[in-house]
């Protein structure tokens, strides 16, 4: 559904997945979780979306579905330590690969998390984690 609310410092977004809301972030991640989530902390990611930047360290180039975000190059790739999370690499046209990780994508099909990552915006200023 489209998000009216205020924005997040390091990333803008068009649209949360219903009964979803933006729990937190700074200047280098955006947490998404829903509602009624347990953990309130938007450093803890379990159940919960994540936005960030490749970290500073990271040089790879993600492996996995190759995909069309919005004009831009995507890769959708499983994300570790879940069984149905997945990650959907964004590169920017600084050649930086937005993450979009997506704790449990069940009830998400891939056009989905497609659409949902083409929403969000890297701000002017966000900031690289350093690992």
């Amino acid at each position: 559904m489209a998000y009216e609310g205020e924005q997040p410092q390091g990333f803008t977004i068009d649209k949360v997945p219903s009964g979803w809301e933006i729990q937190g972030g700074d200047a280098g991640t955006l947490t998404i979780a829903p509602e009624n989530a347990a953990n309130k902390s938007p450093h803890v990611y379990i159940d919960k979306i994540l936005i960030t930047l490749q970290s500073k360290s990271d040089h790879s180039t993600p492996t996995g579905t190759q995909l069309d975000v919005g004009g831009k190059p995507g890769v959708l790739n499983t994300a570790d330590g879940t069984h149905v999370g997945k990650n959907l690499w964004v590169k920017q046209p600084d050649g930086v690969w937005m993450l979009v990780q997506i704790w449990d994508t069940q009830g998400w099909t891939q056009q989905d998390i497609v659409d949902f990552a083409d929403g969000i915006h890297v701000q002017p200023g966000v900031v690289r984690t350093l690992d």
